[in-house]
């Protein structure tokens, strides 16, 4: 018989999908589990996009003249070369 092992990620889903379950009936009956409203939930989310994309933006090279679009053009060319 082999020994099958669930893998951690697939529990932690399960137990986000069960709490999300009960967090919904609870909102329906009128009970608030979560100590957050909605608006603040949006907004955070709102605040995490906004982060995620200035570090995005300032970590990628972003050549907005011609000389630089020539230069990033070039050094990828060494970069094959060199292999």
């Amino acid at each position: 018989m082999e020994n099958l092992k669930i893998d951690k990620a697939v529990i932690i889903r399960l137990i986000v999908v069960a709490l999300a379950v009960v967090n919904k009936i609870a909102i329906s009956q009128g009970f608030a589990l979560l100590p957050f409203s909605e608006n603040d939930v949006y907004q955070f989310g709102s605040d995490i996009l906004l982060v995620g994309a200035v570090l995005w933006t300032a970590w990628k090279n972003n050549s907005l003249t011609k000389d630089a679009i020539r230069a990033d053009s070039m050094l990828e060319y060494y970069k094959k070369e060199v292999k």
